[in-house]
């Protein structure tokens, strides 16, 4: 004859002890398992836009989707726009750089 409570798990009454240990544990494994990663600098503009003419020429050259070379043409034209505008903020003079 078989006994449902012969199977049943038991476990003593948690103490403040062994709460205290298996934080202490758990906070430890977490620790141990997170690796600080070292997060890359950001792109430069000129990098996006070399990055964004060799995917537009592969996208052209290698993929037969229209939507597709449509929205990297879109890509590629705004970071391009976006290359120019910061040269142009960096060229552009101000009317008071003329008035030392």
């Amino acid at each position: 004859m078989l006994t449902s409570d012969s199977a049943l798990l038991t476990s003593e009454e948690p103490t403040d002890e062994n709460i205290v240990q298996n934080i202490n544990a758990k906070g430890q494994l977490e620790s141990d398992g997170e690796e600080e990663v070292e997060e890359e600098p950001l792109p430069t503009t000129e990098e996006a836009l070399k990055s964004a003419e060799l995917l537009s020429r592969f996208v052209h050259s290698n993929i037969e989707n229209d939507n597709l070379t449509r929205a990297m043409s879109y890509i590629h034209n705004s970071i391009r726009d976006c290359f120019y505008n910061k040269i142009k903020k960096q060229k552009q003079t101000k009317l008071t750089d003329y008035l030392h």
